[in-house]
């Protein structure tokens, strides 16, 4: 009887999935540290090819009212918020009663993503729903310090990464973005709510190198910068010198493959110091 009693204590995690690789490897992670999970799969965001592989449900971003009696059914008592999602206008998004609700209290276009995150994770604290980080479970995938590949940053491109840290700071502490395009003339393009990728493809060019850095005031349970072989594939595609990420604040998945995609076309991946 207790064992089973304390079977029922056990926390399970639900995982919010949005796009690329970060909600797959949390669920791998969860799996391997045997942990019972969920994954609750936003429509148009994340893939089908994996999440097939767990207990899950397909939700639309705007179907708050399902989602939370999806949490309640499933016995969920912990939430892992993980994946990128675009922001869509809210009345494309077909939200229930609950999201239309949940929309017009967030305020959801009046604010940057870091405060809109907390304010979310708000409204699922106060639910009794407990938000833990992806990198609480994916320690080994936590950005290192150092130069990771065979090609270094010259003294040149140190200078510049340098040189452009309080600028992207000051852009991160605004909430407007956490990575920044610095090209080979000093000019330095800043990420906006389209992401990195979208910053790669149009400001990335032969020459110029990526950072990406956590915002200042970021709440490390979510949003966390992450680099994968995606990113290095789209750096590698507009010929980018390098990528420089935060040591200690950013995720690396898939770090064997994207460093030897790196190496393979000379550029360097350096986890810096961004105090």
């Amino acid at each position: 009887m207790s064992a089973c009693l304390h079977a029922r204590k056990m926390p399970k995690i639900a995982i919010l999935a949005g796009a690329h690789g970060l909600p797959h490897r949390v669920a791998q992670a969860c799996h391997e540290q045997k942990k019972d999970v969920f994954v609750v799969a936003l429509r148009d965001f994340a893939d089908a090819k994996w999440v097939l592989d767990y207990p899950y449900t397909w939700l639309r971003l705007g179907q708050a009212g399902k989602l939370f009696r999806v949490l309640q059914e499933q016995n969920c008592t912990h939430l892992v918020m993980a994946g990128s999602l675009r922001r869509p206008r809210w009345w494309n998004l077909f939200p229930d009663w609950e999201g239309l609700k949940l929309f017009l209290k967030l305020k959801i276009h009046r604010r940057g993503d870091d405060t809109l995150l907390r304010a979310l994770a708000n409204v699922f604290e106060e639910r009794g729903y407990h938000i833990i980080g992806a990198d609480s479970l994916l320690r080994e995938s936590l950005m290192p310090h150092g130069v990771l590949t065979k090609i270094q940053p010259n003294d040149a491109q140190r200078a510049a990464i340098i040189g452009a840290l309080p600028y992207l700071k000051e852009w991160a502490l605004a909430d407007k973005g956490q990575a920044a395009i610095v090209r080979p003339d000093g000019m330095i393009k800043y990420e906006t709510v389209l992401g990195t990728d979208m910053l790669i493809e149009r400001h990335g060019m032969p020459g110029a190198f990526l950072i990406k850095i956590k915002k200042p005031q970021q709440d490390r349970r979510f949003d966390l910068p992450t680099l994968g072989l995606n990113t290095v594939q789209n750096a590698v595609d507009v010929g980018l010198a390098g990528i420089a990420v935060e040591g200690g604040n950013a995720l690396f998945l898939e770090r064997e493959k994207a460093v030897a995609l790196a190496d393979a076309h000379g550029l360097f991946i350096v986890g810096i110091d961004a105090t």
